[in-house]
């Protein structure tokens, strides 16, 4: 996005942490921020957003919290990137949500990086007689293993491995990588977004302006695949152009 911080007063609101954390231009002269952005932006860690704020249908400023208070930050320009947060974010600023599904993913995380590469084993087995993929990706020293099982969940904040779908994984894995079977993973969760009515994946990313929540100045990013991540950018610069105006 470091061409969009390029425009000034814009604020980005991001879930990729937890909790979310706040982007902006630092307005401050002097001002000591915890991390510059190369085009000067600030990064708040361990900021929450609580809500947009706004006033004759325009976006006016972020209400967020730290461990010690509540703050504002003033903005004309906002970005929402939050995941599997937005709705939650945008029902308490009273402001139109799109209408998504939550799904959370089962991941193992095994110490080592196992494979040398991303590897994915074609059609293994699941317990109702289909076939579905496996996937094992290096990172970090640790090897990630997950498959497309999911449960349909209500709030991003929902994070606990469903067992069901720990059970269903560990059975996969086995299939293609025996080895896995003699090991134990830390057992961690992902959250995907996807649009209803339908229930397919967002392959490609969706960006909601002015036209679908009526507020000026507010753009609400939902990703896709990381592959279309450029595409993401240019479609929300777009909709930052259209509803400035």
């Amino acid at each position: 996005y470091a061409e969009l911080e390029r425009d000034g007063n814009l604020v980005y609101v991001n879930a990729g942490h937890q909790p979310p954390i706040l982007f902006f231009r630092e307005r401050t002269p002097g001002k000591v921020c915890d991390i510059e952005l190369s085009n000067g932006g600030t990064v708040m860690p361990g900021t929450c957003v609580e809500s947009i704020r706004t006033e004759a249908q325009r976006v006016g400023e972020i209400v967020y919290r730290t461990d010690q208070a509540l703050g504002t930050l003033e903005c004309s320009m906002c970005i929402i990137a939050a995941g599997a947060w937005t709705n939650d974010l945008l029902e308490r600023s009273g402001i139109k949500a799109p209408n998504l599904i939550l799904r959370k993913c089962v991941v193992f995380e095994y110490d080592g990086e196992l494979v040398p590469g991303l590897t994915t084993c074609l059609d293994v087995w699941r317990h109702d007689g289909t076939l579905q993929d496996v996937t094992l990706a290096p990172f970090q020293g640790k090897t990630l293993a997950a498959g497309t099982g999911f449960t349909k969940i209500t709030s991003g904040d929902d994070q606990e491995p469903d067992a069901r779908e720990v059970e269903r994984l560990y059975y996969q894995l086995v299939q293609c990588f025996p080895g896995l079977g003699r090991m134990t993973p830390a057992i961690k969760t992902c959250i995907k977004t996807e649009r209803s009515p339908g229930g397919k994946p967002n392959v490609k990313p969706q960006v909601y302006g002015r036209e679908f929540h009526g507020i000026r100045g507010l753009v609400v990013a939902i990703p896709g695949k990381a592959s279309f991540m450029f595409d993401l950018a240019e479609v929300v610069a777009a909709a930052v152009d259209s509803t400035a105006s």
